[in-house]
């Protein structure tokens, strides 16, 4: 996974969509084998390129 955000697993987005950001993060952990820090960031990478709508993170 090189650049954070942009490969997150399609759960994971789902979640961090619906503002599940813990469930999000251990999906990815799961799925990639991310550490804690660097799946927080692949998640938060990923809101801040992909904000819900109606929202801004």
């Amino acid at each position: 996974m090189n650049n954070q955000g942009d490969t997150l697993p399609i759960a994971a987005m789902m979640a961090a969509e619906k503002g599940n950001l813990i469930e999000a993060i251990k999906i990815t952990r799961l799925k990639t084998g991310l550490g804690l820090k660097e799946a927080k960031d692949a998640v938060e990478t990923y809101l801040k390129n992909n904000p819900p709508q109606g929202k801004s993170f």
